[in-house]
């Protein structure tokens, strides 16, 4: 989800001033916060708390790896395994697979 940090890890790091592990850790923290279920804004704010970030540092992340709107649709299209554009029918058939 998170590949275009991972894909050009040191130049980002490089850019907004953050040691490469932690780039990754952020992305990685993002990433499991967002697949959990969590809002963008919620994320990045525990995630900036968590690391004792500003939320602009971990925004300026971002915007190096294309903006939120990349991550979201690449969420989105992990989600929308059928690609019919609508994820909520997976999940539906998930819960459906969980509480049979």
């Amino acid at each position: 989800m998170f590949d275009a940090i991972l894909g050009n890890l040191e130049p980002i790091a490089a850019k907004i001033g953050l040691p490469p592990e932690q780039v990754k850790g952020i992305s990685d923290m993002l990433g499991a916060k967002i697949g959990g279920g969590a809002d963008y804004a919620s994320a990045l704010t525990q995630t900036a708390n968590e690391y004792g970030l500003p939320v602009a540092k971990l925004e300026e992340m971002l915007a190096a790896a294309g903006g939120p709107e990349a991550i979201m649709g690449k969420l989105t299209s992990f989600l929308d395994r059928d690609g019919d554009g609508n994820p909520l029918n997976e999940l539906s058939g998930l819960a459906k697979g969980l509480f049979g």
